[in-house]
């Protein structure tokens, strides 16, 4: 597609006003009228230039999102995965007593809204009192997403998993300590020493204990590497403390 030059055309329309302005003189005004019509031939006979051609936008993109987009084939799916962990209190008690610990695989079969309709032992834990209690306390909070067949409809479905029945006490043991320090007047904290450590402390936190007081990461606060920030008299002048900490932690027997 060709087309005029469109600065061009506008001078030519402009310029008669612009000329009628600057002269009264009916003389003038002619010249001016007829320098415009020929200005205007003049454009009329210049050879147009070729104007650039804008390629049309291509066709929009069809965005399918997710929700759009049927996904398929695929098992059951649990709505949420906490609904399959087994509380610990639901431990079954003569397993506990016995020390009895394992691995339970099941089978759950779930309609096609989602429902656990029945469940099935395929794999044993190696304790009877394990693996009947497994089923039913699953059965009692599961609730599941169906499975899909290969066109994204929804179909009835079996979902697998495993059950690990471990035991498990809170990590809170009955514990007695006195920890003491040096803070120096400089800001350092030095002399770090449990005076007492007593109870039921777990291996592990005992052993972290023992690592970091022999490696010197015992002590609270700055202990060399820079200065501290100093305690200080009644006069404002630094001075060192021995801080005591004690720790009393007690467990015992709830009221019910």
């Amino acid at each position: 597609m060709k087309t005029l030059t469109i600065p061009a055309l506008a001078l030519a329309t402009l310029a008669p006003s612009m000329l009628l302005a600057q002269s009264p003189d009916d003389a003038a005004v002619e010249e001016a009228l007829e320098a415009t019509e020929a200005a205007a031939e003049a454009v009329g006979d210049a050879e147009p230039r070729e104007q650039t051609r804008i390629a049309p936008a291509p066709p929009a993109l069809e965005i399918r999102t997710a929700r759009s987009v049927k996904r398929g084939p695929r098992d059951p799916e649990p709505i949420n995965y906490r609904s399959l962990q087994v509380p610990h209190a639901a431990y079954p008690l003569e397993a506990w007593r016995a020390g009895e610990e394992g691995s339970v695989g099941y089978e759950i079969k779930v309609d096609k809204i989602g429902r656990a309709k029945s469940c099935a032992i395929v794999q044993t834990s190696g304790s009877d009192l394990l693996d009947q209690a497994t089923c039913p306390a699953l059965m009692k909070e599961a609730v599941f997403r169906p499975a899909l067949d290969k066109e994204g409809e929804a179909v009835s479905g079996i979902y697998r998993g495993t059950l690990r029945w471990e035991k498990k006490e809170p990590d809170v043991p009955a514990v007695s300590a006195v920890f003491s320090y040096r803070h120096g007047a400089d800001g350092i904290t030095s002399d770090c020493a449990f005076e007492k450590l007593e109870g039921e402390l777990p291996e592990r936190i005992r052993r972290d204990i023992e690592r970091d007081m022999a490696r010197g990461d015992g002590c609270p606060g700055k202990t060399g590497r820079g200065p501290g920030i100093p305690y200080r008299d009644s006069e404002g002048n630094p001075v060192s403390k021995i801080v005591t900490i004690r720790v009393q932690i007690e467990v015992e027997d709830a009221v019910e």
